[in-house]
């Protein structure tokens, strides 16, 4: 997993081959699951962030069925960082189907990079009250 992009007071991680779903799978691939648990040992030892997972499609197929699929994608991710012990109230998911792509869906391999799941690391309340009493002093 490597950080795609920081913006207000959020990180953006994403794993670095682009592809963490087959088409028409939520099943995480043996690479992706290695990454994320590293990520959860991570989160663990900073427990002072909150983690939003959001799920993605590629273009083909119903725009319903992408939006389930995205979901689920973003569900996969969310219950494996809970079996490595993340709690799950720091934790929020969301699909957001094909509305978000990374490139055009115009080749096979652009779709593959479309059909991802991206994680955002945002500070907590606790994180941002410590932070503005230090701001303060």
């Amino acid at each position: 997993l490597h950080v795609r992009s920081r913006r207000q007071r959020q990180m953006c991680i994403r794993d670095s081959s682009g592809i963490l779903f087959a088409t028409s799978s939520s099943t995480l691939n043996q690479a992706s699951r290695d990454a994320l648990r590293k990520f959860a040992e991570n989160m663990n030892a900073n427990p002072d962030t909150d983690i939003k997972i959001i799920g993605h499609t590629d273009a083909t197929g119903r725009y319903e069925y992408n939006m389930k699929l995205s979901e689920e994608r973003a569900m996969s991710v969310r219950n494996f960082l809970r079996g490595y012990n993340v709690d799950v109230a720091r934790m929020t998911s969301e699909g957001v189907g094909p509305d978000q792509p990374v490139v055009d869906n115009s080749t096979p391999e652009n779709r593959a990079k479309n059909r991802r799941v991206e994680i955002f690391i945002l500070p907590n309340a606790k994180m941002i009250k410590e932070a503005k009493e230090a701001a303060g002093k």
